[in-house]
């Protein structure tokens, strides 16, 4: 009976918090171990769950199937990411909890040696709602020296961002995540979780949209990895003044303090706000990521989303998005070759 009341209150829910959340996730390891982590449907033997995260590790011919222990608590268990620290060796499966159709719990698990650790929740705010989860990892991060100049150091941060509902207001997230000898350090979420507006362009401008606009596509943070493995750029929505951000989050050392300031020196790249696509009043449904090539200076990006069938995709370069493009899917196109291909374009352009 709680199932099926479970079941009931989340179509209640809104329908892109399932629509839009990817069930799967897949990481290949440098010593060729392919990890995959994907929602299933549970089965009578656990009565709490309609779905629970199973994890599949394939070395060479061996094959482990294991369920995310956590997963199989009361409510509906979806959207999971992954990240390796090649260090210790560890998996951490990230993914959102829903108990009801009013709140959500973003949890994670690690992995190591066959055997699972304990998951702790990094965010539970209880009443509220979240979807669209991203993960990222820096290897590096500054230092603040006596002097003021700063140099790189080593040290394991994972990154987060999903979007965030609470009553009538809705903003994307940020979580700092430090990795010590294969455990995540989360003691204050004060400093370590943050609205990403407050890194966002400061006193810009919104913009005016038609009627028509679709603010769906303003609801999926999405994370840019920096060569350099230092940083992370953000490229979120504000659905307020119907704008996209773009911003660097590169950790420091300061004080014997780990935080994300923004501009450290004259060379950082400043937060800028831009328009989104006016003309867009499609649906923006399946796995919606982001590929970006050079840093702030350079403004262009494309946005695409997975769906089941084809890829959508659109390019914003000099101040300008396309029209949004579908590549179907087929037995010759895979996601993964159409993703390739759309990272060479872009980078053939810079």
């Amino acid at each position: 009976m709680k199932r099926l009341l479970l079941v009931i209150a989340l179509v209640l829910l809104p329908s892109a918090v399932f629509a839009q959340t990817a069930d799967r996730d897949v990481l290949l390891t440098k010593n060729g171990t392919l990890y995959t982590v994907e929602s299933e449907l549970a089965d009578s033997s656990h009565p709490n769950t309609t779905q629970y995260l199973v994890l599949t590790v394939k070395t060479g011919q061996k094959v482990i199937r294991s369920i995310v222990p956590e997963s199989t608590m009361e409510g509906l268990h979806r959207g999971p990411a992954l990240v390796y620290d090649t260090d210790s060796d560890t998996l951490f499966v990230f993914w959102l909890r829903t108990p009801n159709a009013m709140s959500s719990e973003l949890l994670v698990a690690s992995y190591q040696n066959n055997k699972w650790h304990p998951a702790i929740s990094i965010d539970d705010t209880p009443l509220t709602s979240r979807y669209n989860l991203r993960i990222s990892m820096t290897r590096r991060v500054a230092q603040m020296q006596r002097d003021g100049s700063v140099i790189d150091v080593s040290r394991l941060i994972i990154h987060a961002v999903w979007w965030e509902m609470k009553g009538d207001s809705e903003t994307a997230r940020y979580a700092m995540l430090p990795v010590d000898q294969g455990q995540i350090i989360f003691n204050n979420p004060k400093e370590q979780i943050h609205d990403l507006n407050e890194f966002a362009a400061v006193q810009a401008p919104g913009y005016e949209m038609p009627a028509t606009f679709n603010t769906e596509i303003l609801r999926h943070p999405a994370l840019v990895d920096s060569a350099a493995l230092d940083s992370v750029d953000a490229i979120f929505g504000d659905v307020a003044t119907k704008s996209f951000n773009r911003t660097t989050l590169r950790p420091i050392i300061s004080e014997g303090r780990l935080r994300i300031p923004v501009g450290i020196s004259k060379d950082s790249p400043r937060p800028t706000r831009f328009s989104p696509p006016g003309n867009f009043s499609s649906d923006w449904n399946g796995r919606v990521d982001a590929l970006a090539n050079g840093r702030i200076v350079s403004d262009r990006l494309v946005l695409y989303n997975v769906t089941d069938s084809a890829v959508n995709y659109l390019v914003y370069s000099d101040g300008k998005w396309s029209s949004l493009t579908s590549l179907p899917l087929n037995e010759r196109l895979s996601v993964d070759a159409t993703v390739t291909a759309l990272s060479r374009m872009i980078s053939a352009a810079e």
